[in-house]
């Protein structure tokens, strides 16, 4: 393995204000967890050139040539795709580009994508058939899950049937996905490791003026958003408030009820960053999300580790996808129960808060130690390198 080669979605906050005219319609996390990967496997000493595709489109920039300039930083290079901002013609020049790219590619290298960057994708693997690279398929979520088109699925499906190896998110992956002899890993995600260089401790960070319950991610109702409010509205006593932030089907909704309900505040789409902040600053972050349906089977929420590493104590539900040692570290709800998220809301807010921010304080520690984007590329360059030896 002389170099990776990364295809995927990618931008960073700063495009918010210079490339994408409507936030609300970016989505962030794939992006974190392609450049944190990224940016762990350089950390191990290994050179990666990231292919990023700008998620851009015609609902949320208004620019129809879209450029940015490639970023080195030691062993890592992130080449922007030029992109023209119109419908099929970006597709096929993103087909075209990354074809030519793989093609002419170092013997040796080794091609990770990210499944959903679909139109860069057809192009890189028809050129990686050529040359008989590894093709490692990143699949975060199940396409049948997240594709709408027909057609798109079609060819995530062929993509996954081409690639010689996986990066999966849950072990209930591997029956789905892995046939014959090809290999995969599982890595549930990753935290910052330079998280580890934010020295203060969440609870100083905290105003002691109000108690603030946090949420961050999708607003779709699907994923428990009404039920958080709802359970919030139903258990909070004086000086405790919601703070929510993102976007979805619930979000409009979630506007009325915040005009009515002062302990309610909704403050949209925000940068990751200042998210993060937020969420240092907050006394409870939240993950509503229940174990019901089956596409839970095939799902870790990001922001659960996005949450851990803050250092504020994190309530949510048991889930399938997550292994059971995260849950020595987090509060849980009974998702079996109607009221069980108003309760466990109310007992957790009711504890001492020595006890709660000590949870906090393990929650980061472990994981920094196990879970960071460093320790998790790691891991990824040992499993290729030991197949290699193969």
């Amino acid at each position: 393995m002389t170099e990776i080669l990364y295809i995927a979605s990618m931008f960073d906050d700063a495009d918010l204000g210079t490339i994408f005219s409507d936030p609300e319609n970016v989505s962030y996390a794939a992006s974190k967890y392609n450049r944190l990967l990224c940016e762990g496997l350089a950390q191990n000493g290994v050179r990666v050139e990231a292919l990023a595709l700008l998620p851009v489109t015609r609902s949320n920039c208004k620019k129809i040539l879209v450029r940015k300039k490639p970023e080195k930083s030691g062993d890592l290079t992130v080449r922007y795709m030029t992109t023209v901002n119109l419908p099929v013609i970006k597709h096929i020049l993103r087909c075209i580009y990354s074809f030519f790219r793989v093609l002419f590619a170092e013997r040796g290298t080794v091609v990770l994508f990210d499944l959903f960057a679909v139109s860069a994708n057809i192009g890189m693997n028809a050129a990686a058939k050529i040359r008989r690279f590894e093709r490692v398929c990143i699949i975060t979520d199940m396409p049948e899950h997240l594709t709408s088109s027909k057609m798109c699925l079609r060819i995530e499906n062929k993509l996954i049937a081409d690639a010689t190896a996986y990066v999966l998110l849950t072990e209930q992956m591997k029956e789905r996905v892995v046939s014959g002899r090809k290999k995969a890993i599982v890595l549930e995600g990753h935290i910052d490791h330079n998280a580890a260089r934010t020295e203060e401790d969440a609870a100083d960070a905290r105003d002691p003026s109000q108690r603030i319950v946090l949420y961050a991610g999708s607003l779709h109702r699907r994923y428990g958003i009404a039920d958080l409010v709802d359970a919030f509205r139903a258990c909070h006593k004086q000086g405790e408030v919601l703070h929510i932030y993102g976007t979805g089907d619930y979000a409009e909704k979630i506007k009325e009820i915040a005009r009515e309900d002062p302990c309610i505040r909704y403050f949209g789409v925000k940068p990751n960053g200042f998210i993060v902040q937020a969420e240092r600053k907050a006394d409870l972050l939240v993950n509503p999300r229940t174990g019901e349906g089956e596409y839970t089977k095939f799902s870790f929420p990001s922001k659960v580790l996005e949450y851990m590493v803050s250092g504020t104590p994190v309530l949510m539900a048991r889930l399938p996808g997550i292994p059971d040692e995260y849950y020595d570290y987090v509060y849980i709800f009974d998702d079996r129960k109607k009221d069980g998220l108003a309760r466990a809301l109310r007992a957790v807010l009711d504890t001492d808060v020595c006890e709660t921010a000590d949870m906090g304080r393990r929650a980061r520690s472990f994981v920094l130690r196990c879970k960071s984007n460093v320790t998790q590329a790691e891991k990824i360059i040992a499993w290729l390198r030991h197949d290699e030896k193969d």
